[in-house]
């Protein structure tokens, strides 16, 4: 019987550490972790918008440079018809 007083008192002991000490420290990082996934959402909404913009410019440039050198084409094509006898 004593023995099982014994095994309560620290059951209880046990119980009241958890409750002081290892509850608030799992709010504590829970609450933490909640913060740090609000910021890894604001840096990946940043990382797609400077992707995006990116790829508008990367997008720009390569119409930029392919209609350059259509022209190009067409004018060198034009210039060597018109040196044939």
């Amino acid at each position: 019987m004593d023995r099982l007083k014994a095994d309560i008192k620290a059951h209880e002991r046990l119980t009241q550490e958890y409750n002081q000490i290892i509850i608030p420290r799992l709010q504590q990082s829970d609450e933490f972790l909640n913060r740090m996934c609000r910021r890894s959402g604001e840096v990946d909404q940043n990382a797609q918008a400077e992707l995006d913009k990116q790829m508008k410019i990367l997008e720009k440039t390569l119409k930029e440079r392919f209609l350059k050198s259509a022209y190009l084409k067409v004018f060198s094509d034009s210039l060597i018809k018109s040196r044939e006898p």
